[in-house]
């Protein structure tokens, strides 16, 4: 053979250098690839061979790679919710309970047309501790919170007739205590009050004397005041509750709750007989 057919040239050595290098570096990995457990070696197979793809830097400049992937965007919010991704709405509604929140409404809303008689039916009571039950178990939105603030002014306002009508059974007179002087003014002013009492006829009751005063602690203002000022402050949140009822309703593309077939009208209302005399189950 010619000296010259077997000399190779030297811009060829490199290419053979690092072909020679590839094929090392597969050895070396087949014989990785026996270690460790056989629990994570791939099943044999018969008359195949494992092919693997060569890096994208080695296939050349004029091959382009894959296009990135693109990120899913969040399901739905109805699947958000069953996934547990989120239950509230940038509106802060839910779309959740909607049955139960329009019959909490017109409870609600008869409760205090009841009440702005000035008398309160042991019936209204027992009502309202139903509604706190069925709100406590409701998807917690903007609406629910709502409810719940209504449901405490009520209360409130239950918590005020009670002790009025406490100290009244005991001769006090609601206008005569200092309410704004705090716990120790009021218990000090009642006690007084009751100890003149009992040395005039010989018996007084010092019971709601404690009541009274934690009462005058907390709220710093007479129990009538404080019945007042609740119950107006509920009713005018339940009627914007209504309001955001129904935005809730047009957002989860539902009927709304029907105001307008009874506000003003008196009409047509399930709910209407159910106070005092009646409640609602």
């Amino acid at each position: 053979m010619d000296l010259e057919t077997t000399i190779i040239p030297c811009r060829h050595i490199n290419r053979y250098v690092r072909k020679a290098s590839g094929a090392l570096a597969l050895v070396a990995l087949a014989f990785l690839a026996g270690c460790g457990d056989d629990q994570y070696k791939l099943a044999p197979t018969e008359n195949k061979e494992l092919v693997t793809a060569p890096p994208i830097a080695s296939l050349g400049p004029d091959v382009v790679p894959p296009p990135a992937i693109d990120v899913p965007a969040l399901p739905a919010n109805d699947l958000r919710d069953d996934l547990g991704i989120s239950t509230e709405r940038y509106s802060g509604y839910s779309s959740r309970d909607l049955v139960d929140k329009a019959d909490i409404f017109w409870k609600l809303y008869y409760m205090n047309k009841s009440l702005e008689t000035g008398h309160i039916e042991p019936e209204v009571r027992s009502a309202l501790d139903k509604v706190a039950r069925t709100t406590g178990k409701m998807t917690a939105d903007n609406n629910v919170a709502s409810i719940q603030a209504i449901i405490k002014d009520l209360k409130t306002g239950f918590e005020a007739d009670a002790l009025t009508n406490k100290l009244s059974s005991q001769g006090v007179g609601m206008a005569s205590v200092n309410w704004s002087g705090g716990q120790l003014t009021v218990s000090t002013q009642l006690q007084n009050e009751l100890n003149k009492k009992r040395s005039l006829s010989g018996r007084a009751s010092s019971v709601g004397v404690r009541d009274a005063a934690e009462w005058a602690g907390h709220h710093h203002a007479s129990p009538e005041q404080i019945r007042r000022e609740s119950f107006a402050r509920a009713s005018a949140a339940t009627l914007a509750l209504g309001d955001d009822l129904d935005d809730e309703r047009k957002q989860a593309g539902e009927h709304l709750i029907g105001r307008e077939k009874v506000l003003g009208a008196g009409l047509g209302n399930s709910y209407e007989s159910s106070f005092p005399t009646n409640p609602v189950r």
